[in-house]
């Protein structure tokens, strides 16, 4: 409601939005956060071409341009919407189990504060419109969309000349590892960037070939309800099961052989 905020100016509005933060701290699932418009203000400052004459990375003259506020640099507060974009980021994957999808923080730049407004923009209105020609010249065909790895394997090659430098580093530090036909595959990472390709096939690795990396019998299930996102991060996050069983069983032994010892030292 602007009534109620009119008393801020463009200079506060980061004080503006942890004010409605903190009156909206009990997250429902049911009804998206009310500082949730605040957080894309700052996402379109990334997005929106408000002037050609600022550097693509002037994310603060962008914002402050946008908002209508006066000055340079970064704006009063503006290091508290951390905690707004983490609790958007608890909303969307704890409370509402990714059903209105699921909002991931990225590490992308050096500058902490606005990595989580950038790192949900990767392409700025002009790059959009770049896209067309960039799959047309990767012979992609209509409706078919890409595997994972072959999409970022596609903007590196065809889009390098064309799109922003940023949109090039950032798509390039996604890990696309193809595993081996024979041999041993690499640590299971998933959700800090790693993704697997299928050794022969131009796809990803499956939920059921993920668990399978880690050891995990086909006759256990995931929980329903998460997104796929979770899921893989989930299987990335676990130990191996033939790993803990055998460490499993040396705690056995070490027990066994010295049950005097520890049944001492517990009196």
């Amino acid at each position: 409601n602007p009534a109620k905020i009119s008393h801020y100016t463009p200079e506060q509005i980061c004080l503006s939005a942890y004010h409605v933060y903190q009156k909206s701290r009990i997250l429902v699932a049911n009804h998206p956060p009310l500082f949730l418009a605040y957080l894309v203000l700052f996402v379109l400052a990334d997005v929106i071409s408000t002037d050609d004459r600022l550097h693509p990375n002037a994310y603060y003259e962008r914002l402050r341009l946008l908002i209508g506020a006066n000055g340079k640099g970064v704006l009063p507060d503006f290091y508290k919407m951390d905690e707004l974009w983490k609790a958007l980021e608890r909303w969307s994957s704890a409370i509402t189990k990714g059903s209105r999808g699921h909002t991931r923080l990225l590490t992308m730049t050096g500058h902490v504060h606005i990595n989580y407004p950038r790192s949900q923009a990767l392409l700025n209105s002009e790059d959009r419109d770049k896209l067309p020609d960039i799959f047309y010249e990767a012979g992609f065909e209509p409706g078919t969309p890409p595997e994972p790895g072959e999409l970022g394997s596609v903007l590196l090659e065809y889009g390098k000349s064309v799109l922003h430098k940023r949109v090039i580093k950032d798509t390039s530090k996604k890990s696309f590892k193809r595993l081996h036909r024979y041999r041993y595959s690499p640590t299971a990472c998933y959700g800090n960037n790693e993704v697997h390709l299928h050794p022969f096939e131009p796809r990803r690795l499956s939920l059921r070939e993920a668990m399978r990396i880690q050891g995990i019998p086909d006759e256990y299930e995931l929980p329903e309800g998460s997104s796929l996102t979770i899921k893989f991060k989930l299987i990335g996050n676990g130990v191996p099961v033939p790993l803990a069983y055998n460490i499993a069983q040396h705690l056995i032994v070490i027990f066994r052989d010295n049950a005097k010892f520890f049944v001492n030292s517990n009196n």
